[in-house]
């Protein structure tokens, strides 16, 4: 069993079997058990049982947690878990209570105080009425209420009562123009009015010992009793009297007009005036049930699109429909005009939408703000038109920030500055900072690319791929077949004609019709290089 001598190495030993050397200490790194050696007893004699365990930089002894030399201990729970500990929960920044309706309770050890956010509180409960004080120096301590910034004067507040000392006022007095609110009702010099701007309901009665100014309408839904005389309980505007009523005021206009219906009939039920003039004109006097052509020529007005300033004239009721009819079709609100289903602006004016707290929404397009957006699920806006800039190389579409993420456009040319870049529909560009990559069978003009060699010998050479097709003879392939097939070998030769062959850079051997192989430094030009 390994073990570790206190004097700076570490031994392989097994430590019981092992004698450990006179006045030496020894540590059995499995069991923690502290051993001393007299030269003669193996495992020498056990000074201390050890008990340790490790997890990780955590040490365990005994019931002592020791972290590293300045190191925390950190407990984290799972997910949404609380760590507990006997009573306490611990969850985040929070420390409650583990068990329901247990209180938490802080107690200092000995003389030691609670101190809570560099407050240190006192040890024992003050007595009734006192308060908590500071020193100033964060020592908090139980002291009576005296004058000061908090004090209340000579006033007492016994729990939600406030009572001033015997036979003196109790007087509120609001800073600079604010008022006195007492649960709604608001006190503002001798104003008394609802904090809401409501109603304020007195629901028991009330006894005005001096004279009463109402400015607002007196309403009561009783009745009104006077000092004598009987009691009132409602003002009738009834021209015919029908109801006959004994505690019913009836208004002027309703005497007036019972007291003339009154007067008309006292001869007969029908009054006939012979060459004689009626003064409609006159105060009370009115003429019923006359037909069109009583009226006097000129009087009946059948066009009102132009009248005359006096009330000379009575407009006919097809008159009146034309006139509201054209109106209503050339509806007019603020300076904007509706005609039909358009809403037009007066001249150069802007026609401006807005909503309170809102968005305009069009046709199912939301406008918030600079933001447009569909009001439904749709995938998108769609444009049936060119999407022109208003001015020229002015404006950009998206931003540093803001990017669209794909952009999809036909086949046909995307003009850049006058630079044109069109495609057919396949192939693919990928550009990164290490450089772009470009379809096969790319050009510079007409001209096609000499790419660089597949090995890392050839890789920054000019070299030609050549694909080789074997056939055993039974088969027979036209070049459109062949090209679409995969290549049974693939070889590499120089992309230009050179001294040094690309072909046996490339690891690849070739022999020659004697029997030779071709060298790699074979000199002299050639026309044909492998």
């Amino acid at each position: 069993m390994p073990f570790r001598k206190l004097v700076g190495s570490y031994k392989s030993y097994d430590l019981p079997t092992h004698v450990i050397e006179a006045g030496y200490l020894a540590v059995d790194v499995n069991t923690g058990d502290l051993r001393i050696g007299d030269g003669s007893t193996a495992g020498g004699t056990l000074l201390a049982s050890g008990n340790i365990s490790q997890v990780g930089a955590v040490t365990f002894f005994g019931t002592k947690l020791t972290s590293p030399s300045n190191g925390d201990i950190e407990i984290e729970p799972g997910g949404t878990g609380n760590l507990l500990v006997q009573g306490l929960q611990f969850h985040d920044n929070a420390i409650s209570a583990r068990n329901s309706n247990d209180s938490l309770q802080l107690d200092g050890a000995g003389t030691g105080t609670v101190v809570i956010n560099g407050l240190s509180f006192p040890t024992s409960d003050g007595t009734s009425g006192q308060v908590l004080v500071t020193d100033g120096s964060g020592t908090l301590s139980f002291s009576d209420q005296s004058g000061g910034g908090s004090s209340l004067g000579d006033l007492t507040a016994v729990g939600s009562t406030l009572s001033s000392p015997s036979n003196a006022d109790l007087t509120l007095t609001p800073g600079g123009t604010g008022g006195i609110v007492v649960d709604g009702v608001r006190i503002k010099g001798t104003s008394l009015s609802a904090d809401d701007s409501s109603t304020i309901n007195i629901n028991e009665g009330v006894i005005v010992s001096g004279a009463a100014t109402i400015s607002g309408a007196l309403s009561s839904a009783t009745s009104l009793s006077l000092a004598s005389g009987a009691t009132v309980t409602g003002i009738a505007d009834e021209d015919n009297m029908a109801s006959d009523s004994n505690t019913l005021l009836a208004t002027q206009q309703s005497v007036k007009a019972y007291v003339d219906a009154q007067d008309a009939n006292i001869a007969s039920d029908t009054l006939t005036f012979t060459n004689k003039t009626f003064d409609v004109e006159a105060t009370g006097n009115s003429i019923s049930n006359i037909d069109v052509a009583d009226l006097k020529s000129g009087v009946l007005d059948t066009d009102i699109s132009s009248v005359s300033g006096s009330d000379d004239t009575l407009a006919s009721a097809k008159a009146i429909k034309t006139y509201v009819d054209n109106e209503v079709a050339n509806v007019s609100v603020g300076d904007l005009s509706f005609v039909g289903s358009t809403i037009a602006a007066p001249s150069n004016a802007d026609l401006t939408l807005t909503s309170a707290n809102g968005n305009v929404v069009i046709e199912g397009i939301r406008f918030s703000g600079t933001t447009i957006q569909t009001e439904d699920s749709s995938p998108g806006i769609e444009i049936n038109g060119n999407l022109i800039p208003s001015q020229n190389n002015v404006f950009q579409l998206g931003s540093a920030s803001r990017r669209w993420q794909k952009l999809f456009v036909a086949s046909t040319t995307i003009d850049l500055g006058g630079a044109t870049i069109s495609s057919d529909g396949t192939g693919s560009l990928a550009i990164a900072a290490t450089g772009a990559t470009l379809p096969s069978g790319s050009k510079v003009g007409d001209r096609a690319l000499v790419l660089g060699g597949k090995t890392n010998a050839t890789t920054q050479r000019p070299a030609q791929l050549v694909k080789i097709f074997v056939s055993d003879g039974s088969s027979n392939f036209t070049d459109e077949q062949l090209l679409q097939k995969t290549a049974d070998l693939e070889l590499e030769f120089n992309g230009t004609v050179e001294d040094v062959p690309v072909y046996t850079e490339a690891e690849q051997s070739f022999t020659l019709e004697d029997g030779t192989s071709l060298s790699t430094n074979a000199a002299g030009i050639t026309l044909f290089q492998f």
